[in-house]
């Protein structure tokens, strides 16, 4: 797809996938013996050409969350923020699975400073004209 869009001169579309993987895997069909030869557990690896996959699955009735991502294509620091926010996130509806939503905090309190104080520390005197006459005077 990725081939395509590039061909007809498109950036690409998507470049996050989340994937639930509902394959029936449990300790009994990981470990079995078949005419001597036994098999014990075993890795998947999976690639695709998306920058970030979430992957959650199952294994014996517990639920795994797996965050990949291309190095090419994504910084490490930045996957590492995105993962520690979704284990926020995580935690928050764990911890108060009635809170909507729209009310989980995304941001650890270090980045919330960062974002709101460092990050803004721009204060600028403004006159108080009316936005339509700036625009008129211009």
């Amino acid at each position: 797809l990725a081939d395509i869009q590039h061909w007809a001169g498109h950036g690409e579309l998507f470049d996050t996938a989340m994937v639930f993987q509902n394959y029936p895997v449990s300790a009994d069909t990981t470990s079995r013996q078949l005419d001597g030869l036994r098999v014990a557990g075993f890795d998947a690896v999976e690639s695709t050409d998306f920058a970030v996959n979430l992957v959650a699955h199952t294994r014996d009735d517990v639920l795994g969350l797996r965050l990949d991502y291309r190095a090419e294509a994504c910084a490490g620091d930045l996957v590492r923020s995105l993962a520690d926010r979704m284990l926020r996130v995580l935690e928050a509806l764990v911890t108060d699975s009635d809170r909507p939503v729209a009310h989980l905090d995304t941001l650890d309190p270090t980045v919330r400073e960062r974002v709101l104080v460092e990050w803004n520390g721009t204060p600028t005197q403004l006159p108080g004209t009316p936005l339509h006459e700036l625009i008129s005077s211009q």
